[in-house]
Parts: C-alpha cells; structure tokens; sequence
C-alpha cells in the first residue's frame, strides 16, 4: 500500500457496491475482466480512491452500451499511450494527457 494513502481512503467491497451501485460479484467479474485492480491489506481486498473512481466509470460506461471488452480495451489504450509518452519522455504530449485526463475526470464529476 502507498504510504501517502491512508486507511480511510480504502474501503471494502460492500461499501463500493453501494457507491456504484452495482452488486459485490459485479465488481468481482469487474476485477476479473482486468478493469479494477483492488489492494490487498490484511488478507481483505480494499479500494483506493482511484478504483472507485474506475468503478464508477465503468458503471457509466457500461450504462450508456459500452461493452465490458470495450472498456477494457480503452483502458489498455489509455495505458499504453502515458507509458509510451513516458518512455521517450515526451513531455508535451504527457502535458496533454494529463489535460485531457484531468478535464475528463472533471466531466466525470459533473
């Protein structure tokens, strides 16, 4: 576990259910499917911060027809564009994905 992130800031399965909306065994086939990736802290899965807000996207996302392997794949995308930027260290273009990333969460948010 980080150690800037407290223990307030995980929480377990049933609380992120309910946040989501969604049941424990959805956010399981989530886990499973690539999409979330909990913490481990005493032998019990917890979420950060960060995994809610994935939950909670990919609630959305799956609301509006998005496929579960469509999710996945965007995510992957995502993934391998920052470390691509990162590893020729193109910092423009990792200044415009943060922009983008942070004006998405904002839309998110909204």
């Amino acid at each position: 576990m980080d150690k800037s992130q407290s223990d307030d800031d995980l929480v377990a399965i049933p609380r992120l259910a309910a946040e989501v909306g969604v049941s424990p065994r959805v956010l399981r086939y989530w886990e499973e499917q690539g999409l979330i990736s909990p913490t481990r802290e005493h032998g019990k899965l917890r979420y950060s911060p960060r995994d809610r807000a994935i939950a909670r996207l990919t609630k959305r996302l799956l609301d509006t027809g998005m496929g579960v392997e469509g999710i996945r794949v965007l995510k992957e995308l995502s993934e391998r564009e920052i470390r691509r930027a990162w590893q020729y260290e193109d910092e423009s273009n990792l200044t415009e994905l943060a922009l983008r990333l942070l004006y998405q969460s904002k839309a998110f948010r909204e």
